[in-house]
């Protein structure tokens, strides 16, 4: 089976957010209330969030855009002014959306015209996200955050087994669990997605109820065929984490350490890469790549990323897109620190990308990486 709305992206009808919305909400499945004007909105009496909307959102980079509360916007502001604040004109400002047109070489006025927005009831409780692992059938990776400051857990369920990272999950969640995946997997069996694959789709938890928010695209699955039980060889490094599935033999490939592009000059535009570290942090370049790269490399704290990932879509990207993603907690063995300053001397002065061979084998649950 196919993605009918990859297959149809006109049929997103240019607000991706609001018309899976609807589609997920005639299949008798609970979705925030939508409102189809702001006089409806406000005349609701109720909290409104203010999503944006692009056509690209459903395939393409997630976090292009802001959010926010309906309250935030004047009585009598237009939709220009509006499209104005979900690109972040004015105080703060939007450079993922400037990288966005960079890279693309777009002028910013031009992709302004594809920006529109619709209008959600904003529930409490608390937001998650969930998805299938994609190597690994049955396992579900699921974040929650809560309206308290600071709360975050990160869970992976399979079976009866269930792994937590963060703060404790309360009771009521999860006693959910199991709900919640079945929400999950009734969500993408719908007709018009493709059940093989496997979507992170954001969930609003309140009062024990399952309200669906979004649904991104994330990997197809490639269910591991081998067992990775041999224990490092020489030169091999261990991931502390680990999503995604190698062939057997492992693969190698260019990971780049620098680029030698600069999101404020366009200059070496790279169309793609096969693997990256992302020392550089240039979080839509990532966002713009993400999908087509064989591996992702992160190097830090497992449990400090693993939190990023439930709150920050950036993060959640590079661990649920690439075809592998993997965690090392420091470049021992890849890298050296007079390595790292001459790779991004040579960047900076060549305006290009440098990269080092690696070779990486990964079974969904294990994972090894070395410099070849």
């Amino acid at each position: 089976m196919t993605d009918f709305y990859i297959e149809h992206p006109e049929q997103l009808f240019g607000k991706p957010k609001r018309t899976i919305g609807d589609y997920v909400a005639q299949n008798g499945i609970l979705v925030p209330r939508r409102f189809d004007s702001l006089e409806e909105a406000r005349s609701s009496g109720l909290p409104v969030l203010v999503r944006s909307e692009h056509p690209q959102d459903y395939a393409g980079v997630s976090g292009l855009l802001h959010s926010f509360r309906l309250e935030k916007i004047k009585v009598g502001s237009s939709d220009a002014e509006i499209r104005a604040k979900l690109i972040g004109r004015g105080e703060v400002g939007n450079c993922l959306y400037d990288q966005y047109c960079v890279y693309h070489r777009l002028d910013r006025d031009e992709l302004e015209q594809g920006v529109s927005f619709s209008l959600w009831e904003e529930l409490g409780g608390y937001n998650r996200f969930i998805t299938e692992d994609s190597a690994i059938q049955g396992r579900y990776h699921i974040g929650t955050l809560g309206w308290e400051p600071g709360f975050f857990n990160y869970t992976i369920v399979e079976k009866e087994n269930v792994i937590e990272s963060g703060m404790h999950l309360p009771e009521e969640l999860r006693a959910n669990l199991d709900e919640l995946i079945g929400f999950y997997e009734e969500v993408r069996s719908l007709s018009n997605f493709d059940p093989k694959h496997c979507p992170i789709i954001e969930v609003q938890t309140v009062n024990g109820k399952n309200y669906f928010l979004q649904y991104h695209r994330g990997r197809d699955a490639e269910q591991a065929q081998f067992s990775l039980e041999r224990p490092p060889e020489k030169g091999e490094r261990s991931a502390v984490f680990v999503r995604g599935v190698t062939p057997p033999e492992g693969i190698v490939c260019k990971a780049t350490v620098f680029y030698g592009f600069f999101p404020r000059t366009g200059l070496k535009r790279p169309e793609q890469d096969e693997a990256s570290f992302d020392f550089q942090g240039w979080h839509m370049l990532t966002e713009l790549l993400i999908r087509k790269r064989k591996a992702q490399i992160v190097v830090g704290k497992k449990e400090k990323f693993i939190q990023g990932v439930v709150g920050e879509h950036d993060l959640r990207s590079k661990l649920f897109k690439p075809g592998v993603s993997l965690i090392i907690e420091n470049k021992e063995g890849l890298l050296s620190e007079n390595e790292m300053e001459l790779l991004g001397k040579a960047g900076y002065k060549t305006k290009q990308d440098q990269t080092v061979n690696v070779w990486i084998i990964a079974d969904g649950r294990k994972a090894y990486i070395k410099r070849v």
